[in-house]
């Protein structure tokens, strides 16, 4: 390890620019573990570590104040297939085995749309969410755009959303009260969403879009649990 030093210019420098050196040293720093919660309730200031936005965050999208305990994604004017979306928030997957949940208030219109994301790049994901009175299954499987499943909800109803993973199966649920679970679809082979297409991983998150422009709508997301399950699929 070499020492990194920053001009008052804010370029850093390397090892005063004589270049990497043969042998290294590593500082004598404290062991640091962190671990992330298994829930995110939003109730802080801020986002905690592990989330991250697929492109640079704009504030006028996002919002952990404006109302209290939520996080709010604001329905961003492109959809996630193009590098101009910023409203999309990830975080990455841990585990071969998992359940990831959210509970979602959003009134949708048009093309709007908000829900459960698993995503790798703008040419691969699975959007599950709420669109115009219906919840919809859509893949994005390198650079085709196929609707999976269309399901008519009841209009203006805060709905859970889970997505149950096993390897490379993905199957999709929707409840009203967290208790009793409908199937939404599912994708039993979603290895398009795996490292063949690069490096940086799967990610599982929240998105809120409107690819058609015309409505800045407000997605309320009340909590994001995320955890490790043993051979998930298809129990509760």
């Amino acid at each position: 390890m070499d020492k990194l030093t920053w001009l008052e210019d804010g370029w850093p420098v390397l090892n005063e620019r004589k270049g990497v050196s043969e042998e290294s040293v590593s500082p004598n720093l404290p062991q640091k573990i962190y671990k992330t919660d298994t829930r995110d309730e939003f109730n802080k200031p801020t986002l905690s570590v592990e989330w991250q936005f697929t492109r640079n965050p704009d504030s006028s999208y996002f919002s952990l104040s404006e109302r209290n305990g939520y996080l709010r994604l604001y329905t961003h004017p492109y959809d996630l297939d193009t590098i101009k979306s910023k409203g999309v928030v990830v975080r990455r997957e841990l585990y071969l085995n998992s359940e990831a949940i959210t509970s979602l208030s959003f009134e949708g219109k048009g093309e709007a749309q908000a829900g459960l994301v698993c995503y790798y790049n703008t040419q691969n994901f699975i959007k599950f969410g709420i669109k115009d009175n219906h919840l919809i299954l859509v893949e994005n499987r390198d650079g085709k755009k196929t609707e999976l499943q269309s399901t008519a909800i009841q209009p203006n109803k805060k709905l859970f959303l889970k997505v149950r993973t096993d390897s490379l199966v993905r199957r999709f649920y929707y409840s009203e009260d967290a208790k009793n679970w409908k199937t939404a679809g599912a994708v039993e082979e979603a290895d398009f969403l795996s490292g063949k297409h690069g490096y940086h991983g799967t990610m599982i998150g929240l998105f809120a879009c409107d690819p058609s422009g015309k409505n800045k709508l407000k997605a309320d997301f009340d909590f994001f649990e995320y955890k490790e399950v043993s051979n998930s699929v298809g129990k509760f």
